[in-house]
């Protein structure tokens, strides 16, 4: 049993599912119960129900013109939190995911570019790991790197985390563009759907704005969504593929 360390619901997720049902609580009832637990012996009752249901990831591939060239992965997650609006976690990074698409359709690139919409990021990133589970495959075409687009709408200024050498580019990128962009690590206590691919050893670049104080909330709205952040983080990303990056 967990619960919250401030007022309100826990509204933690798992990565993985857990043999052990979990329960959580808010800050009061949590408080609640411990204070009892401290006067004697307490008894709970769990009603455990797990159901199947069906989720899907969107996919779309754009083939580059050497095969021997390891492909890029460009992904979001399109799902949110249960008590979310959304807005930034994760309509930002799906908003964002299309724009690139959309920008790189008529280019003739070396490597394979597939863009992903990943489905039930919040419940484990069960989208994520469907997908990444396929790059195992010993037919399967080898990916130099994985570009994670989460939260990317709020904030003054765009952060990309993960593998060193392409924080250094999209530095370097960042200058040509005039775009403000620092290299950073992902929130503390956080996870994505880019872990999935760290975790098979895929370097990774998560990008993400500097403002996630809404993120799991119902303040999570479209007016915190900064048009020209959006923006500067799909030129980035735009620049980033072009560049070669991951080869």
């Amino acid at each position: 049993i967990i619960y919250n360390n401030v007022p309100d619901n826990c509204s933690g997720t798992l990565q993985s599912q857990s043999e052990v049902p979990i329960l959580s609580l808010s800050q009061e009832d949590g408080q609640a119960l411990a204070a009892m637990m401290e006067s004697g012996e307490v008894t709970v009752r769990v009603r455990v129900i797990t159901l199947d249901r069906e989720s899907r990831n969107v996919v779309a591939l754009k083939e580059g013109s050497n095969p021997n060239a390891l492909g890029i992965v460009v992904g979001a997650h399109f799902d949110d939190g249960e008590d979310s609006a959304g807005a930034n976690d994760n309509a930002s990074g799906t908003a964002a995911l299309l724009a690139v698409a959309d920008a790189l359709k008529d280019d003739t690139l070396a490597a394979n570019v597939t863009f992903v919409a990943f489905g039930s990021s919040g419940l484990g990133l069960i989208g994520a790991q469907s997908f990444a589970s396929g790059l195992l495959d010993e037919d399967a075409p080898p990916v130099g790197l994985m570009i994670n687009l989460d939260t990317v709408g709020s904030g003054e200024r765009a952060i990309v985390a993960g593998d060193p050498i392409t924080q250094l580019e999209v530095l370097r990128l960042a200058t040509e563009l005039g775009v403000s962009v620092s290299p950073g690590n992902a929130p503390e206590g956080a996870f994505s759907d880019h872990m999935v691919f760290q975790a098979i050893d895929i370097p990774t670049a998560l990008f993400f704005g500097d403002d996630l104080s809404r993120v799991n909330t119902t303040e999570d709205t479209i007016a915190f969504v900064d048009g020209a952040l959006l923006g500067d983080v799909v030129n980035l990303v735009v620049a980033l593929v072009r560049s070669g990056a991951g080869q």
